[in-house]
């Protein structure tokens, strides 16, 4: 006739003196520690996913900053207008949302024109309008900034690109300061690749 064992399973033994032995708390700390760490890593890229709406794609800044400088371009192209205008090009920004790291990062190009010698702003501004109603773009805003002044404003999305645009007309402005239209041109967030 067999015998039966009968025997339990600890995955903490003990020592004679019922601690756990300094090698196996080690190890268990150990593994503690790296769990932890991808927990955090994982939700970190799973927050910047989920609080932007997409995946930001690997991109360099500066193949990105010449993309937003091209649209800019383009804009006053479409305006048919010539003036003055500002020459700041555009530059990467970090991406300011939960889980970000520091290679997330989004360009933006502030810049305006004013001193007309040709069209008018206000005419500028219906140019801009009847472009962003076309198929390429969606206009989200066609309104007034809340400002003080109750400014015109226009904002719409490249519906392949992701790229945004605003236009604001200031226009009336007390002080001396001329009439212009401020823009902010911005990519989407993207991640930058990591130095090798």
């Amino acid at each position: 006739m067999r015998s039966t064992v009968s025997a339990t399973y600890s995955s903490c033994p003990n020592t004679e003196t019922g601690r756990v032995s300094p090698r196996l708390a080690n190890r268990t700390l150990s593994v503690v520690i790296v769990s932890s760490l991808l927990f955090i890593a994982g939700c970190a890229v799973q927050n910047v996913d989920d609080e932007l709406g997409y995946k930001p794609k690997i991109r360099s800044p500066l193949s990105v900053n010449s993309e937003v400088g091209s649209l800019s371009d383009q804009l006053a192209k479409w305006m048919k207008i010539e003036g003055e205008a500002t020459e700041e090009g555009a530059s990467e920004t970090p991406c300011e949302v939960d889980g970000s790291n520091d290679q997330h990062f989004y360009s933006r190009h502030f810049w305006s024109i004013y001193n007309l010698t040709k069209g008018t702003l206000g005419g500028a501004m219906n140019e801009l309008r009847d472009r962003f109603q076309g198929p390429e773009w969606e206009l989200t805003k066609d309104g007034r900034d809340g400002s003080k002044a109750n400014s015109p404003e226009l904002r719409a999305t490249h519906r392949s690109t992701g790229h945004t645009v605003f236009a604001v007309w200031r226009s009336n402005r007390s002080g001396g300061n001329v009439d212009l239209i401020n823009f902010i041109v911005e990519s989407r967030c993207y991640e930058a690749p990591r130095p090798k």
